[in-house]
């Protein structure tokens, strides 16, 4: 009778390995890799990974170990960058949406653009007609000062004399250098003026397409 006892009782102790008195068990693994079975766990593994297991020895919940500060400070890097990313998109839709409005309330079809395009490009021409023929006229101002300084140095003419015509033709060689400058200038202008029609004109397309 008492053997049978015995046995009954090593068996319910067997049989309930994880209760504690609190309902509860934590299994945890420290540096050396040997598992334990607490009630509670060491203060100094408050932050590591653990199971939680019932009365009943059912695992209930895995905690993951809290991140280190390294690991913080990644994920708030990376939520950073996502919300940066985010607010990016969202400017890139309300800018594009900002633009659709502009080419729906500016042009009535791609005929419209086209003929705008052509008026820009007239007003261009029409500047670069007009920017030339000064550069011509002040090209030919200079050589003839040009000739006049070197006629002068030949004569024996007056330092002073000398010393006016050189500044007259520095100031109109820098003139010259500012309207070399206007050219490339217009020239930059007509490039960028036929690729931003260039996009008005297949994003209305586009456009069109989207309201068939």
């Amino acid at each position: 009778m008492r053997l049978l006892v015995l046995l009954t009782v090593c068996f319910a102790a067997l049989s309930a390995p994880l209760q504690s008195a609190e309902g509860q068990l934590y299994r945890w693994v420290d540096e050396d890799g040997a598992v334990h079975y607490t009630d509670s766990l060491p203060p100094e593994r408050a932050r590591d990974g653990r199971r939680v297991y019932s009365r009943g020895g059912i695992a209930e919940e895995d905690i993951e170990a809290a991140p280190t500060e390294e690991e913080r400070q990644a994920l708030r890097e990376e939520q950073r960058r996502q919300e940066e990313e985010a607010a990016a998109q969202r400017r890139a839709r309300e800018e594009q949406a900002a633009y659709d409005r502009f080419l729906l309330r500016t042009y009535t079809g791609t005929e419209h653009i086209r003929r705008a395009r052509e008026s820009r490009l007239e007003r261009l021409d029409h500047s670069r007609g007009l920017l030339q023929d000064r550069l011509e006229r002040d090209r030919n101002d200079l050589s003839e000062l040009r000739s006049q300084a070197a006629e002068a140095e030949r004569g024996g003419h007056s330092e002073a004399a000398l010393d006016t015509l050189y500044t007259r033709i520095e100031r109109l060689q820098r003139r010259i250098d500012a309207r070399e400058r206007d050219l490339m200038e217009l020239d930059r202008e007509e490039d960028e003026l036929l690729a931003e029609f260039q996009a008005h004109l297949e994003r209305y397309r586009e456009l069109e397409a989207e309201q068939r």
